[in-house]
């Protein structure tokens, strides 16, 4: 009996200890009729801003931010995507960008941080993703992120 209470100890221990912190979500307006989703997992974060107009381009920014002092290496993969006929989310532009360390923090300004692709207007529904990977010490944490959807954003 007393082998099977230290098995499940032992299993009790393992769980606590690699099990990854839940994603946390948060939405947030801002004046202009731009909302951010942001989600956070033991990594970084990604903000996806929803889909904007300049200059009869549909713009789709994303941005990331880290704890100091950053991660060893950033990826972030910033996506437009529009809705089909079917409901599936198609990708229109994506671009990948890197970061690491300071450049990656809280530190940098929000425009030092996002990063954006367009796509010429077209009639539709659109919305940003944003699936940011940090590397730090060796461990991978990935967060995804995807703004409310925009019917039509160029009128």
């Amino acid at each position: 009996m007393r082998n099977v209470w230290v098995g499940l100890l032992i299993v009790l221990v393992v769980t606590v200890v690699t099990k990854a912190p839940a994603a946390q979500t948060s939405s947030t307006s801002k004046p202009g009729n731009v909302q951010a989703v942001t989600a956070t997992t033991g990594g970084c974060d990604a903000a996806a801003n929803t889909v904007r107009v300049a200059s009869r381009r549909l713009v789709a920014g994303a941005r990331f931010a880290c704890a100091s002092p950053g991660p060893d290496g950033l990826t972030m993969t910033v996506a437009l995507q529009k809705r089909s006929a079917s409901g599936a989310w198609t990708t229109v532009a994506a671009q990948k960008f890197g970061a690491s360390g300071a450049n990656t923090t809280r530190a940098r300004t929000n425009a030092a941080r996002t990063r954006s692709v367009s796509a010429a207007c077209a009639k539709g529904v659109y919305r940003t993703t944003a699936v940011v990977t940090s590397v730090r010490q060796g461990r991978s944490h990935t967060t995804t992120a995807a703004s409310s959807a925009r019917t039509n954003p160029c009128g």
